[in-house]
């Protein structure tokens, strides 16, 4: 029995020509689950269910994984540790779609005592992002791709407390709050109008891990702005 918990797995970050990110997976037998009524129960807002139903606008849905049987004789992959990534499991995670923002993720961060580690592409409107910047505008990290050099500079000078460095090949968008919040993004680190969605996590395990083998080591090969 699989009970109230969802394997993932984070996959490499170096093996392209650019820094692509993080991907999420569900396991085979998570995802076989979803297609069976004896499997297992989602709960996806009290308006939806998941499928081919069209969740509320304007609403964020979150998924969990209840409870579900499979056969023995049944073939199921494990994720585990290799040069692509890192397994784990995590039994508090969030499917984050269309509706929430940076802004409203990172509402808190005033109340955060550690680091706030933050990997994106580009800045987009950096009037947005100052928002959210100047809640805690310190032990703040930003790691951004090379042609976002003309905002970070802009923010650079608004929060000089804040690190800022650019990457020529970075494209991950990534943010860690100490002590355990991940989030995983399809967008940027600013504002879009785009329809996006993000998977945010709670695991001391995966922020350190995540922190010691994408982050840091992309800031040792960044050029920070002095």
């Amino acid at each position: 029995m699989l009970s109230g918990v969802i394997a993932i797995r984070l996959f490499s970050f170096f093996e392209g020509p650019a820094v692509t990110g993080v991907s999420v997976h569900l396991s085979p037998a998570v995802r076989s689950m979803r297609s069976s009524p004896r499997a297992g129960q989602f709960s996806a807002g009290a308006n939806s269910a998941l499928g081919p139903n069209r969740p509320p606008t304007g609403s964020t849905q979150t998924v969990r994984f209840l409870r579900g049987n499979h056969s023995k004789n049944q073939s199921i992959m494990i994720f585990s540790d290799d040069s692509g990534g890192f397994a784990f499991s995590c039994e508090d995670a969030k499917m984050s779609i269309c509706a929430s923002t940076w802004n409203k993720r990172l509402s808190q961060i005033a109340r955060v005592v550690g680091p706030v580690l933050i990997m994106t592409g580009s800045l987009p409107d950096p009037e947005y992002i100052s928002h959210t910047l100047g809640k805690r505008p310190r032990d703040i990290f930003i790691i951004a791709n090379t042609d976002a050099q003309k905002e970070a500079r802009m923010l650079k000078l608004r929060f000089p407390d804040v690190r800022m460095a650019l990457h020529r090949n970075n494209n991950a968008k990534v943010v860690l709050v100490a002590p355990d919040t991940v989030w995983v993004s399809s967008a940027d680190f600013g504002k879009t109008t785009r329809i996006e969605s993000a998977v945010g996590l709670h695991s001391s395990v995966v922020f350190k891990k995540t922190r010691e083998a994408l982050f840091n080591r992309v800031w040792a090969e960044a050029t920070e702005i002095a």
